[in-house]
């Protein structure tokens, strides 16, 4: 089990998403599977790369999100991230 979770990570690592939307979907998944020391870890993670408060606080309440890192990905609208209740892929939807 081990050895598939680190492949699995690795993959993650290795796809074309940044690492703040990589912590995003990481922190999304904490939260849904309700493990309280995912949620604590991946909260510091956000924190020390410099996401806001708000958004941390929007993930860790299953709250959509405006904007986290979809500008940065190219989208030029505003809400390219459904939030945590209606998963979309990681990527810009107006593309």
């Amino acid at each position: 089990m081990l050895d598939g979770f680190l492949k699995l990570s690795a993959m993650f690592e290795a796809s074309t998403l940044d690492a703040m939307a990589r912590e995003v979907v990481i922190l999304t998944i904490a939260t849904r599977n309700e493990c309280h020391f995912c949620v604590a870890m991946h909260t510091a993670r956000l924190t020390e790369m410099g996401a806001s408060p708000e958004i941390i606080a929007a993930l860790r309440a299953r709250q959509p999100l405006g904007d986290p890192v979809g500008r940065r990905s190219g989208c030029s609208r505003s809400r390219w991230w459904s939030g945590p209740e209606q998963w979309k892929p990681m990527r810009c939807k107006h593309s």
